[in-house]
């Protein structure tokens, strides 16, 4: 079964100083990995989401997510936060725990499955505090890796 989630895609204690830059980091990363052929036009596309609603969800966690013909694997960058960080979440806390979604067009329709299984996973009594509590990539990755998504 395929994963989107991946260890070398997996981030602790980073240290991030405002959302947009952080976003912007995120996109650079993407790019670095090839996950993405332009880190500008994929910040772009999550940065526009972002100004439409914020996809800070609330209990600490946010899911950006961009689709568009820049992404050129589907994959999950996970990036657990060294300080809390102001990202005009629905709840208004601010967020340590980010599932970011790249997603290529050919794969838009798994993607709300991803979505799904990601919520429901982090709903689910433990599974977040046990990653906002995580100390390395390991104990963070070994958590996600949990996540089961059928596509």
């Amino acid at each position: 079964m395929e994963s989107v989630f991946r260890s070398d895609f997996t981030l602790a204690q980073y240290l991030a100083v405002d959302k947009k830059s952080f976003l912007k980091e995120m996109a650079d990363f993407l790019a670095m990995k090839k996950v993405v052929s332009s880190a500008d036009d994929f910040f772009k596309v999550i940065w526009a989401r972002e100004n439409v609603m914020s996809t800070g969800i609330g209990r600490a966690v946010a899911l950006p997510h961009g689709c568009n013909e820049t992404v050129l694997d589907f994959v999950v960058t996970v990036c657990q936060l060294a300080e809390p960080l102001p990202y005009d979440s629905i709840d208004q806390k601010p967020v340590s725990l980010v599932f970011l979604l790249a997603v290529p067009p050919s794969r838009q329709s798994n993607y709300m499955k991803l979505l799904a299984a990601i919520s429901n996973f982090i709903r689910t009594p433990g599974n977040l505090d046990q990653l906002l509590n995580a100390k390395t990539k390991e104990e963070i990755f070994n958590q996600i890796s949990k996540i089961k998504v059928e596509f």
